[in-house]
C-alpha cells in the first residue's frame, strides 16, 4: 500500500546524541564538576587585580620621578632618569616575582586555591590523581603563564586564557602543561 499518506522506511540513520548536553556540567575523571570559564575569569581578576592597581599606582609615582628630573625650561633630561628607569624595571620585575611566589604557594598547596579561587568555590587539582597539584607543577603552571605572556602583543596570553571555551576538559594551555585542571567546589 503506498500513497501520500504512506511514506517509505527512511534511510537515514540517527544520529547520535551530543557528549555533554548543554545544561549538563563538564566533569574531571573523578566525577568532579570542572569550573566555567566565566568563573575563572572572575577569580583571576580577584587575584590579579589589586595588585595591577598597585602596579598602576607605583608607575603613575615613578613616571612623576621621572618627569620631575627633567628640566623644564631646556627640555633634557637629568642624568638621575637612569636611576628612576632601573626603579621601575625592579618594580616591574617584582610585582611579577610576588605575584608568582602567591600563585605557587597557593595552587601546590593541599588547599588549591589563591584568594579569588577561594571566592569564586573553585580549585586546582592534578588531573593524573585528583589530589593537590604540588609546588613542582604549580611552578611549572606559572612559568608557562609567563613564558605565554611574553609572546609579542601579549598573544599567547590571550590565546591561553581563551582556550577553555574550547577545551573539552575547560583547560588553559598552562593547565595542561602542569597536568592540572581547575574544579568547581560548587
Amino acid at each position: 500500500m503506498t500513497g501520500p499518506w504512506h511514506t517509505a522506511p527512511s534511510t537515514i540513520p540517527p544520529q547520535p546524541a551530543p557528549a555533554t548536553p548543554p545544561n549538563k556540567k563538564v566533569v574531571d575523571s573523578f566525577g568532579r564538576p570542572l569550573a566555567s570559564w566565566p568563573k575563572r575569569l572572575a577569580a583571576y581578576l580577584i587575584d590579579a587585580g589589586p595588585l595591577f592597581a598597585t602596579f598602576i599606582i607605583a608607575s603613575f609615582f615613578m613616571d612623576n620621578l621621572l618627569t620631575s628630573q627633567a628640566d623644564t625650561l631646556t627640555g633634557e633630561v637629568s642624568s638621575s632618569w637612569a636611576v628612576v628607569a632601573i626603579a621601575g624595571l625592579l618594580l616591574m620585575f617584582g610585582f611579577i616575582f610576588l605575584f608568582m611566589v602567591y600563585e605557587v604557594i597557593c595552587h601546590g598547596s593541599e588547599r588549591g586555591q589563591t584568594i579569588g579561587k577561594s571566592v569564586m568555590k573553585l580549585q586546582i587539582r592534578d588531573t593524573a590523581t585528583g589530589g593537590r597539584l604540588g609546588y613542582p607543577k604549580a611552578f611549572l603552571r606559572v612559568i608557562i603563564q609567563i613564558l605565554l605572556g611574553m609572546i609579542p602583543l601579549h598573544l599567547g596570553m590571550l590565546l591561553d586564557g581563551v582556550w577553555p571555551l574550547w577545551d573539552s576538559q575547560l583547560q588553559t594551555l598552562h593547565d595542561k602543561a602542569a597536568g592540572s585542571v581547575v574544579i568547581d567546589l560548587r
